[in-house]
């Protein structure tokens, strides 16, 4: 084998090593406030839908951001 394909497969297998060794999200920070729900839902969202939503969200360090 090449010497280009050796370096190919070894930062392959670096990216999937570090990708899989990634800390998790911590999914208890998280908050999602419904401000509307309809009382019946004719149609649920499918595959392909356009979806439109907007939301605000703070980093880490307090800063605030949204998603426009």
């Amino acid at each position: 084998m090449s010497i280009q394909l050796h370096s190919m497969i070894f930062l392959a297998l670096l990216v999937s090593f570090v990708a899989c060794n990634a800390p998790p999200v911590p999914l208890d920070d998280i908050v999602i406030d419904k401000t509307f729900v309809p009382e019946q839902c004719d149609r649920a969202v499918g595959s392909g839908d356009f979806v439109r939503y907007h939301y605000h969200g703070t980093f880490p360090d307090g800063k605030k951001f949204d998603s426009r």
